[in-house]
């Protein structure tokens, strides 16, 4: 029996429903991150700034359009990330938090507090930015950076380890 006109359309939107057919976030996670850099990473000026270090544990290169980092769980898109950088498949990609605005697209316009606080990855697919990790940390001791372990747990690290696998 031939489907009547006046179905198709809901049964293509039952069938789009069905199966899920919506943007997949592509795969890139928080990694490391310093909040009390006093001296064990200095950026291109010098400077000792905070820095956050994002992975792609994925098979696929990820470029960086669409994504976000931020510190405000009501603003998580408050500093895009450049698109048209890629991580590549297995690869890191290290941004320097100072506070500033730089030119830099490698530079952000926010600071981690070294008391503590929540940082945010997120993206968006053309629909407003969700978070696609998140940490929630506390007071941070001077050069030694938080690291994603395999586990996928947090752990202080006094060896910072930027773009390189975590210890």
């Amino acid at each position: 029996m031939p489907l009547e006109p006046h179905r198709i359309l809901p049964a293509l939107v039952a069938l789009v429903a069905l199966t899920g057919c919506e943007a997949a976030i592509p795969t890139l996670q928080l990694n490391e991150f310093m909040a009390s850099n006093t001296g064990s990473l200095t950026d291109d000026a010098g400077g000792t700034p905070d820095w956050v270090e994002l992975h792609n544990p994925g098979d696929d290169p990820v470029d960086l359009e669409g994504f976000f980092l931020s510190d405000n769980a009501l603003r998580l898109d408050r500093e895009a990330l450049p698109a048209g950088t890629v991580v590549e498949a297995g690869g890191f990609a290290l941004f320097y938090l100072d506070g500033s605005v730089d030119e830099d697209p490698q530079t952000l316009s926010f600071k981690l507090s070294a008391s503590g606080e929540e940082l945010f990855l997120s993206y968006d697919a053309g629909e407003g930015a969700e978070e696609v990790d998140s940490i929630l940390f506390g007071e941070q001791v001077p050069d030694v950076s938080m690291a994603r372990q395999a586990d996928g747990g947090w752990d202080e690290d006094p060896t910072p380890t930027p773009g390189d696998p975590n210890g």
